[in-house]
Formats: C-alpha cells, structure tokens, sequence
C-alpha cells in the first residue's frame, strides 16, 4: 500500500471516497489518516465544503435541515456558508461512523511508555503555554501603550503650566527666544547677556550667559552648565537646583551656583542656609548643610567637597548688571574686572583708593589688594608720603603665580637684562623683553590709580576716573588664563582682544616715555614703542581657541632719559581692555 504524502494525493483520494469509485484499500487508507491525522481532517471537511457547492447541493441541504416550508427562501450567503460546513462535519462524521462503527469501550491496555507520544504532548501543552503568554504578552503591550499615551498627555498638559516668568533681562540672546513672559516647562539656553527668572513658588534667579537649563516646576530647576543666582524668600522655602553632579536645596537664603565644562559643580551661600548633596551617589539631602559664607564643590565621582571653591563668590552676578557696562555675559569680558576679583562682569572690586591696595595686584608677591612692598625702596628714597606705592622697588624678573584670581595666571617684572623673562605658568619665554631698570612702583589697578586722590585735575580727571580699565605701568606685565576662562564658559569662543592703551596725560617737562606690548603664549603680537603722550593707541589682537596665556606688558622706553626720573612718569592706561566672546551660532550669522 502505496500511503499519500501531498495534500494533493489526500485530495484525490477523498474525491474517489466520495465518487463511489475508491477500492478498499483507499478506503482503509483514507480512514487510517482521518483517525490519525487532525489535519487530514480539516483537508477532507474543506474539500466536503467545495464538492457540496460544485454539486449544487446547498438548496437541498437548506431543505433538509431546515424544512420544507423555509427551502423556498433563500437564507443570506453567510449563513449558507455555515450551513454547508455544517452539512461537511456531519458527513465526516458519519464517514468515520460508518467505516469504524462504535463499540463498547475496550478495556483500558497498561500505560506504555512512548517517548513520540510523551514528545507530542510536551509540545502541546509549551503550545498552549505560549499562546497564553502571547495573549498575556498582548494584552500587557496594549496596557503599556495606553499607559505611555498617558504620560505623554500628562506630561503635555504639565508642560503647558506656567511655572515662571521672565521678570527682566540684560543684552540677552536666546538660542531659542521665549515667545512670551510667561515660561512652561522646558530647556532654555542663554548664549549672551543675563536674565532674572520669578519662579511661580517666589524664587528668583539670575541668570548668566552662557548656561543651559530646565524649568522643571515652581520650585525647581535643572542648571547643565553655567552659572545662576538664587534668592529664595520664605515663602519659597525647598527650591531646588539640580545639576549633573549636585542637588542643592535651600531654607530660606540666598546662593550661587556654577556647572563647568567638566560638569564640576561649585555654590556658594551668600545667606541663610542650604542643603547640598551629590545626585551621583544619592544620599540625604540632610547629610551635608552649609550656611552663610560657605561653599562646596561636587564632581561626577559623587564626591562634595565642603570648603572649597575653584571660582569664588566674585563669579556670581547678585542683581542684574547695568546695560551699559562693557563686560556682557557670553559677548565681551571685561580684563580690568578680573584683576579686581570679578568674573568679568562688573562683580570685581574697583581699585584706585587713597591708602589702599584693595581692587589690585601686586606685582612683587603675586596676593590680590596686597599693599606690601620692600623696607628699603630704591636709592634709599627718603619718605616724603606714606601711599605704600609712592616709591620706586629694585626687582628681579621672576615669574610669580597668582593663585587666588583663577582667571589670572601670573604677574612678573620684565627686565631683559637679568636673563630671559618668563612670562606664563608653562614656561613661554618673552625673547624680544628689552633691558629696563627693573623697578616697580604701582600695583596692577582696576580702574585708574588716582579715581579718588586729591591731586591736580589734570591727573584726577572725570574721565579717567568713570572709566572701565586697566592701571598697567612701566615696568609690569599681567598673563591671563585663556583656558581657565573657556573653562567657566562652555560653548563660548574667546575670538579678540582689544583695548585703548597709553598715556593718557603729559607733564611738564615730558618726561613720560614707554613701550606696550600684548603677547600670546610668549609670542609678541602687538608692540608700539616710544609712546610719550596722548591719544591712545587702538590695539586689536585677533584669537583662537589654541591660544593658553595672554600677556600685557608695559616697560621703559628704550629712548635714554635722565637718571634721576627712573620710570616715575612711565604710567600707563588700558581703556576698556576686553575679550571678545561669540557662540556657535553667532560665528554663524557672521
């Protein structure tokens, strides 16, 4: 007996069943595989369906099961569809019946053991198992949808809540500009100028270019990077500010923060009393307090550092600046507010005091508002004033590191003739440096050295003393820290220096001769000699972002004068120093 191994052979062989024409061991075949095999079944009830509808035999299976009075009206397709599977499970059955009648239930054989049949129903039951999974799997996905579309519209409908309002701004330049007062949820980002934000909980903050943030809720903010100022009353008690590596929450007072470029976090407690903790780690917020005149530093090893500061206080604008200072946030950097303290902004302190180094550098010992200087000054001058800088001090040239100031790298006292001169923390050698007398008499000045001195007008003058820059004479030099100050400002690029630099006024007899200098990474880049008298000199000096250290310099002139002058009248004026700052996008537009 030859078994059929296609649907086709099976197809022929129920047609035959059916025709009359099979023998019998077609027959016995046919019953074998519809006793074995389920889906011999489903071919030979389907096949029944289409030999039924070919034989034109629905009416009559209508008339018999329904009877005589419903045949003559024909029934919808559908449910003579159902009528003619019906009729082919009836005929399958009473094949079945017929070619293998019903008897008594023959006594139940000993349970053998067989390893197809134990297979099979294994697979069954992992069948049925995953079915059941399937659906469950389905149904926990649709649940899980309904629940993301829930959030999603929760959150929508959060983020259409005013939770702040834009109470005044500065310069400001938005990467995206609020289109109203009124701020929602959402990340903002300031590339230039400053901006205070009342939240809807009653803290107000300040906000400095460059930073990016979120408003997260009436109470609470998320700082990425840059630098803000919150002033917390009462009833405002428990905002919070979260950054990369801190969260810091308040009880009433008055901080700063600032997030680098290293996402090192750094605050600073102008009043009252905080609670700071890492967001690395998640520990109590209770666990480390710091109050009035504290500070603390975090950084993404989940470390905080109570105690220390990297930047200072002087970095944090506490109220909105005046629009027409020269220093804007993430546009221009005022280099005479760094030397008094600031952040080059207008938040350093203005020198130029009767009887006080306050606002200043000193030259020989590298300590900002220090007003020491040697017991005996040079020539052993006889005091005739007791301004601490009224003398002239013999120095050597060495290169002195100022610690204090983050922005500035060094100070020193050029003279070419006591061997090279070192000019930055990294060794730059300034090769060109003539041979001075290397004395020193002033200190390095935020704002003009004689802005409250009772002297005649001609060196007390209005103008001098409303102007924003740099008291830098002969014999001196100043180097800035370009990195550290890309450091504070991420995004930001540092593209110029420029400023107004000379002797701003001439004596009777003219007297006064120096040399300006402006050098990057020991490099000269500018240089005008012989400068004897009004106007200043306009100097522009282009930078990039490979450039480390910028370096002021004034010196004597190399034109001989008396002995008995020195560099007395050697002073010197640099109006408005600046950095020039621009964004991505501002070098863009350009």
């Amino acid at each position: 007996m030859t078994r059929p191994t296609s649907e086709k052979e099976l197809a022929g062989l129920i047609f035959n069943c059916l025709e009359g024409t099979a023998t019998q061991e077609q027959i016995g075949e046919l019953e074998l595989r519809l006793k074995k095999d389920p889906q011999a079944q489903d071919i030979y009830q389907e096949f029944l369906i289409i030999y039924a509808v070919l034989h034109r035999s629905g009416s009559h299976l209508l008339t018999a099961c329904d009877g005589p009075d419903e045949a003559s009206t024909p029934l919808p397709s559908s449910e003579r569809v159902r009528e003619i599977e019906r009729y082919a499970r009836q005929q399958l059955e009473a094949f079945l019946e017929k070619e293998h009648p019903r008897s008594a239930p023959p006594s139940v054989p000993a349970p053998q053991w067989d390893l197809a049949d134990m297979v099979h129903d294994l697979l069954q039951t992992v069948h049925r198992w995953v079915s059941i999974a399937i659906r469950t799997v389905k149904i926990g996905f649709v649940c899980g949808i309904l629940i993301l579309v829930g959030l999603i519209v929760a959150n929508l409908i959060k983020d259409r809540i005013i939770v702040a309002m834009l109470q005044g701004t500065v310069s400001v330049q938005w990467e995206t500009a609020p289109d109203t007062l009124e701020l929602r949820r959402g990340w903002m980002a300031l590339e230039q100028g400053c901006a205070e934000i009342a939240f809807k909980q009653g803290a107000h903050v300040i906000i400095q270019a460059p930073s990016r943030f979120r408003l997260v809720s009436p109470g609470r903010m998320y700082l990425t990077t840059g630098t803000v100022t919150a002033h917390v009353p009462q009833e405002a008690i428990g905002f919070t500010i979260e950054t990369p590596s801190a969260i810091f929450e308040d009880f009433g007072t008055e901080f700063g923060v600032i997030v680098d470029a290293s996402s090192q976090s750094e605050v600073h407690v102008f009043d009252g009393e905080i609670a700071v903790a890492s967001s690395i780690q998640k520990k109590p917020l209770s666990q480390n307090r710091l109050k009035q005149g504290q500070c603390a530093i975090t950084d993404l090893t989940g470390a905080v550092y109570i105690g220390q500061s990297h930047y200072g206080a002087q970095q944090f604008l506490r109220e909105l600046p005046d629009p027409n200072a020269i220093g804007i946030p993430g546009r221009r950097l005022s280099l005479a507010d760094l030397v008094g303290g600031g952040n080059g902004f207008g938040t350093g302190i203005l020198g130029g005091s009767w009887l006080s180094a306050d606002g200043s550098i000193n030259p020989i010992t590298g300590h900002p508002n220090d007003p020491y200087r040697p017991a005996t000054p040079y020539h052993d001058e006889e005091p005739t004033d007791d301004r601490f800088d009224y003398h002239h001090y013999l120095c050597s040239n060495d290169y002195i590191r100022v610690p204090k100031l983050t922005y500035i790298d060094g100070v020193f006292i050029p003279d070419g003739g006591q061997g090279p001169s070192v000019v930055s923390s990294s060794g730059h050698i300034f090769r060109e440096c003539p041979d001075t007398d290397g004395l020193v008499k002033w200190n390095v000045i935020n704002g003009w050295r004689y802005r409250e001195f009772s002297i005649p007008s001609s060196m007390n003058n209005e103008e001098l003393a409303q102007s924003t820059g740099l008291s830098l004479s002969a014999n001196t030099g100043v180097t800035f820290d370009l990195n550290a100050i890309r450091q504070t400002m991420p995004g930001v690029m540092i593209t110029a220096f420029h400023s107004l630099a000379g002797i701003p006024f001439t004596f009777e007899p003219d007297v006064g001769e120096i040399d300006l200098w402006v050098l990057v990474d020991g490099e000269v880049r500018y240089v005008k000699q012989d400068v004897r008298r009004p106007p200043l000199n306009r100097i522009y000096v282009p930078l990039n972002s490979q450039d480390h250290f910028l370096t002021l310099v004034v010196t004597d002139s190399q034109t001989p004068q008396p002995v008995e002058f020195y560099s007395n009248m050697d002073r010197c004026f640099w109006k408005d120093p600046v950095l020039e700052l621009a964004t991505s996008n501002t070098v863009q537009s350009r």
